[in-house]
Parts: structure tokens; sequence; C-alpha cells
């Protein structure tokens, strides 16, 4: 494989290798730098959505105030407070529905609009039963009122009329509805059911006694206590309407509660589910990073390394062989591999290289061929001298 790669890379400049070097740091860098992006992105994403959850879980603490404070005051206000907080809390639920897939928690989340849904509901319910409540209310005072009224005209009647005997009947009616009113507050303004009989027994008890009282009272006063009947029958009727509104405006605020404790017990799971998210995401971009940085490392020195080896190897073979021409050794050829700017340069070298052993045999030729002719020359030279001396002594002779 090294040697694959060595050999492609031979044939690459110096330029496009280093180039290659410094692209891959950069891109080993870009790499850490996406992969930390992302991790702190999905972090960042689910912080968000964790605050958004929180909101909803203040909202829903909100609204469970403001219904109390309805449940206590039953006025526009407080019911404007309520209708406001849970417009805000359907607000917020669609938000962080968009923010959550259904894997990581949106099931809970379509749970909490129903919950949302059902709560607004029952909160209609109540605001219809408290009206007729307090419509009960108001009869309850009006016809007591009547009754009182009409009841205390007969009295006045009969003690003008000086019969004690009936005046006497009249103020025990008027006693027992006193005393059936004392129990309707009580009742209406405890809202304790079990105080209903015992208000609607002192209505009967009243309405008994006021019923039984044209036989024993003159003719004239007939009517009026006709009309206190049907006032304290009235009353009677409005003591049960009110006692039907007032069961019906219990089991919508149990209603109310329990999907308000369902609203918070899904943000609590809701939260739990993604903060468990969460921390399972930083610790995978942690990983993430920590084998980006091992990887960015290792690709880094063996991209390094390479590159080295591909400039300094041939570059110091190249020396020795430069090194070696100038001790005068012409005898070894450089063994060439490569097409870059080193191998150009080895070309180059081993072309100086054949002309210079060339040009140095030419010259031990021509010096070989010189001494020849010297060699020749200093014969004849010889030869000339022994003659010009066999002369001589000839001469001499």
């Amino acid at each position: 494989m090294y040697r694959w790669l060595a050999q492609h890379l031979g044939n690459v400049s110096v330029t496009l290798k280093l180039s290659i070097g410094f692209s891959v740091v950069l891109l080993l860098t870009l790499v850490i730098t996406l992969t930390g992006w992302q991790g702190l992105n999905g972090i960042t994403t689910r912080g968000d959505t964790l605050g958004a959850i929180s909101q909803v879980h203040q909202a829903t603490q909100d609204l469970r105030i403001t219904r109390q404070n309805y449940e206590r005051n039953h006025d526009a206000a407080s019911a404007q407070a309520v209708e406001k907080n849970l417009a805000d809390l359907e607000r917020q639920l669609k938000d962080v529905q968009q923010r959550v897939a259904v894997g990581e928690g949106g099931n809970r989340l379509q749970q909490q609009a129903e919950a949302a849904d059902r709560y607004q509901r029952a909160f209609a319910d109540l605001k219809q039963t408290t009206q007729a409540r307090e419509t009960a209310r108001e009869a309850l005072g009006n016809s007591a009122d009547k009754a009182a009224a009409l009841l205390a005209k007969v009295e006045q009647g009969l003690l003008q009329g000086g019969d004690i005997n009936t005046f006497d009947n009249a103020v025990q009616a008027n006693r027992l509805l006193q005393q059936a009113r004392f129990q309707v507050r009580g009742y209406t303004y405890s809202g304790k059911a079990e105080y209903q009989q015992t208000a609607l027994t002192a209505i009967d008890q009243a309405l008994a006694v006021i019923l039984a009282l044209p036989a024993k009272v003159p003719t004239e006063h007939a009517a009026s206590l006709e009309a206190t009947g049907q006032a304290l029958t009235a009353y009677r009727s409005a003591v049960e309407q009110f006692g039907q509104a007032q069961v019906a405006s219990e089991q919508a605020l149990g209603r109310m509660g329990e999907q308000g404790s369902v609203l918070l017990d899904l943000s609590q799971q809701l939260t739990q589910t993604l903060t468990q998210l969460r921390d399972e995401e930083s610790s995978h971009a942690r990983s993430m990073l920590a084998l980006a940085t091992v990887l960015a490392l290792f690709f880094g020195i063996l991209a390094s390394w390479a590159i080295t080896r591909q400039i300094v190897v041939p570059l110091r073979y190249t020396l020795g062989a430069v090194d070696r021409i100038a001790s005068g050794d012409l005898r070894q050829d450089l063994k060439i591999e490569r097409s870059d700017e080193l191998g150009q340069l080895q070309h180059s070298m081993q072309r100086m290289t054949v002309n210079l052993r060339q040009l140095i045999g030419g010259i031990g030729d021509g010096v070989t061929q010189i001494a020849s002719a010297a060699e020749e020359l200093s014969a004849v030279t010889e030869q000339t001298s022994a003659g010009v001396n066999n002369q001589k002594v000839e001469t001499d002779q």
C-alpha cells in the first residue's frame, strides 16, 4: 500500500504535495470544528426545549393558582385570569410540540394538549354551574325575603286584630322561617352537601306550619299565607337547585384538579426524558469530538510522515550522489523513479554524471594518445641520436 502511494506521490510536484498536506490539516480542523459545533448545537437545542417545558410547568402552576382564586372569588376578573392562563398554556404546548419529536416525548405532549382541552371544558362547565349556583343563591334571597315580608304582614294584621292564639301561631311560623333561613345560610356558605338535608328539613317544617295557618286565621289573611307558602316552596326549590349546581361545580373542580395534576406529572416526565436525552447527546458529542481529534492526529501524523518521506528521503539520496560526484566518483548511476522536482533534479544529476564521465573518458583517451606519440617520438629521437653517433665515429676514423 505504501509503495503504491509512494509511487503515485513521487509523480506529484512538491508544491502539490505541500498543498495536499496543508489541505489535510485544514480538513481535519474543519472536521473537529463541525463535530464540536454539532454537539454544541444539539445541547443548546435541548436546553431551549427544557426551558420551554419549564415554562409549560410554570404556566400549569399559575393556572392552578388562578383556578383557586376563581373558586374563592367567583368574579369575572378571576375567570378572565383562568382563561388567559389556559391560552398561554396552549400556546406554550404548541411551541414545545414543534421542538420535540414523537419518539422523544411527543406522545406526552399530545397527552398534555388533551389534558389542557379537558381542563378547558371542565372550566366552561364550572362557569355554567357557578352561574347557576349564583342564580339559585339570588332566588333564595328573593323568595325568602318575600316569604318573610308576607308573613310579617300577616303577623301585623293578627296583632291588630287582637287574636293572641292565632298571632302566636304566626309568630311560630315566622320563627321556623327564620330558623330555616339560618340553616340555608349555613349550607350555602359552607357548601357542604351534608348540610343540605338539614336546611330542607327546616324549610319543610316552616312550610308545614304556614300551610296549616289558613285554617286557624281569619280568611282575609288566606291570600297572603298562600303567597307565603308559594314563596317558601320556591325557596325550597332554589335550595335544591343550589345543591345541584354545587355538586356540578365540585365535579368540575375535581376534573380540573385531576387534569392539572396530569399536566404537572406529564411535564415532570417529559423533563426527565429530555434531560436524559440531553445527557446522552452530550456524552455522544464528547465521544465524537474525542474520536475526531484522535483521527485528526492520526491522519495528520500520517500525512506529515508520508510527505516528509516524499521530500526528505529523495533529497538525501540526491545529496549523497552530489557528494560522490564532488569526491570524483562517477561510477554509480542514479536510480530515478519519480518525476517531481526532485526527480527532475536527479535526472539533471544523472546527465551531468554521464557527461562528466564521457568528458573524463575522452580526456583519458587523449592523454593515452599523447603518451603513445611521446613514446614514439622518444624512440625516433633515440634512433636519430644513435645514427648521429655512428656517423661521428665513422668521421673520426
